[in-house]
């Protein structure tokens, strides 16, 4: 169930009438109940978002390679620009980040290799600020920082 409510303002719930889907530009038009007022923030909610992961090499995706004959599975990401939305749901323009949480699992027998993959992530973003000089300055980690690679035993 989506939801649209003014900012910081739960109890106003604008009701949603439909929500239709424009495939050719990839875009939502939502009909409301009463319409919107000028020069006021309003948070949109989306219920749920589900994403597939095929051999197609965008957002995230099964990659391959050849280990004495036999075929080695991995979980790769393509993050760039519109690929992104494959995977999370986000928009384009930056004032308009989302807000999301995920979560990576882990076998039991795996974890010390997740911590170490988590350990290092942080080490090499404070690694590539030194290295380029440059402070990374986004208030929220962008989607492109959120790069993985993971060998798939069960595909």
């Amino acid at each position: 169930m989506s939801s649209l409510h003014e900012r910081n303002q739960t109890k106003s719930v604008i009701e949603i009438v439909d929500v239709h889907y424009i495939e050719d530009a990839e875009c939502y038009r939502i009909t409301l109940k009463t319409p919107l007022q000028p020069y006021t923030y309003y948070n949109l909610t989306f219920g749920q978002f589900r994403s597939d992961m095929d051999y197609d090499p965008d957002g995230l995706y099964i990659s391959r390679y050849l280990e004495n004959g036999i075929y080695k599975y991995l979980a790769s990401t393509y993050m760039e620009s519109i690929y992104a939305r494959n995977v999370f749901p986000c928009w384009d323009e930056p004032e308009f980040k989302a807000n999301f949480k995920f979560t990576v699992w882990a076998r039991p027998d795996k974890i010390r290799s997740a911590e170490y993959a988590l350990d290092i992530g942080i080490k090499l973003l404070g690694y590539f600020e030194d290295y380029f000089g440059i402070p990374y300055s986004l208030p929220k980690m962008g989607r492109y920082f959120t790069q993985m690679c993971s060998r798939l035993i069960y595909v």
